[in-house]
């Protein structure tokens, strides 16, 4: 009756760590590092005053153009 008991408690283990597994990848929006898409970076949308308190590297590059 113990190996019952086992087995029971084995195959309801298993199958709750693959329902668990199976919920968390669609929760998580599911793909990998191949799917994924490059976000616009934040520090650049914003002023370079409010990111760092003073011009950014951008802001610098962008005043020394030459036309």
């Amino acid at each position: 009756m113990l190996k019952l008991e086992q087995l029971a408690a084995l195959v309801v283990a298993a199958g709750l760590a693959i329902v668990s597994y199976l919920l968390f990848f669609s929760w998580a929006g599911g793909g990998g590092y191949e799917r994924r898409q490059r976000s616009t970076d934040r520090a650049l949308l914003s002023s370079p005053v409010e990111s760092s308190g003073r011009f950014s590297e951008m802001t610098e590059l962008k005043a020394r153009h030459v036309p």
